[in-house]
């Protein structure tokens, strides 16, 4: 399955990941297995087939509940792709609060939360982020759990040092964090608010240097606020 989605061959991909979670009971191999085949179903836009065969393949999968839940998060990410919210979500509560917490990943978290965020329901998404960073402390998502939740708690009028302190062992543990455009966009308005202007400037310019749309426009707006602080008209 691995050679044929490298090499492109998504049919005959797609044939060895469904024998996969038909059959298989190694957790890594069904999560890959699924993660290929949305990715797969998402390229062809076939979301309706993908979903038909993920509830099939999760029904062959009902003596282990599992591999079940795990199948069922495959069809989550193609309603949020069909932006049928309402099936997405319901799915999602089923197997999120069925299923014991260590068979998912912090991924699973911030698939459903992004989605959430995207549609304007950002108080449900800080939650699931949240939910993230506190069962899932190591994993490689985090970081961008962190950012994103920094980001709305910003947009919701937190003070920026209190931001800081949520976020502060998480830029130690962390290598690079600080260069995720939601993270330097709050490192920026903390260090302005401190009225360490020299700072905030250097901040904002690595958030608009990877930011786009709302978060670098409104990376752009606050560098040059502080330009006009520093009398650099």
């Amino acid at each position: 399955g691995e050679y044929f989605y490298s090499e492109k061959e998504y049919d005959s991909a797609e044939k060895e990941y469904l024998e996969i979670i038909d059959n298989a009971e190694d957790i890594e191999m069904v999560d890959t297995s699924i993660e290929r085949l949305t990715d797969i179903f998402g390229r062809a836009k076939r979301l309706e087939e993908g979903i038909k065969k993920f509830d099939d393949a999760s029904k062959m999968q009902k003596d282990n509940k599992i591999i079940m839940g795990k199948i069922k998060m495959g069809m989550v990410n193609l309603y949020f792709s069909q932006k049928k919210i309402d099936l997405a979500l319901k799915i999602w509560g089923e197997i999120s609060t069925s299923i014991p917490k260590e068979y998912f990943t912090a991924n699973n978290y911030y698939t459903v939360g992004s989605n959430l965020e995207r549609i304007g329901r950002e108080k449900e998404a800080l939650t699931l982020y949240l939910d993230a960073i506190s069962r899932y402390p190591d994993d490689i998502v985090i970081p961008y759990c962190y950012a994103i939740a920094s980001y709305i708690q910003l947009n919701a009028g937190k003070n920026p040092a209190e931001i800081y302190n949520f976020i502060k062992n998480a830029l130690t543990k962390f290598k690079g964090m600080e260069s995720l455009p939601e993270v330097s966009l709050v490192l920026a308005q903390h260090y302005f608010d401190k009225g360490d202007t020299d700072e905030a400037i250097k901040y904002y310019k690595l958030s608009i240097g990877k930011a786009k749309g709302k978060i670098g426009a409104e990376s752009m707006y606050r560098l040059a606020t502080s330009y006009f602080k520093k009398n650099k008209y």
